[in-house]
């Protein structure tokens, strides 16, 4: 689920590389009402479509990113 209340300014900001709704893998809410009824229903999730975006735009997923950013901050 993606809490986009703000989307519309961080276009005209930012902008993405991609076209935001086509990549995202979720249900994309824009208020706090369609945010509470989307977590009362609970709907709307492509497992599959969640790991390919996973694996696209997150390389450390294995449990370890408090430790680097320690090592970091230590080094």
């Amino acid at each position: 689920m993606f809490y986009t209340y703000d989307l519309k300014d961080y276009l005209e900001e930012r902008n993405f590389y991609y076209q935001f709704e086509d990549f995202v893998p979720g249900p994309i809410v824009r208020t706090n009402d369609e945010l509470i009824e989307e977590i009362k229903t609970m709907k709307n999730y492509d497992v599959e479509k969640i790991r390919t975006f996973k694996n696209r735009f997150f390389d450390d997923t294995d449990g370890c990113a408090s430790e680097r950013i320690v090592r970091e901050l230590i080094q």
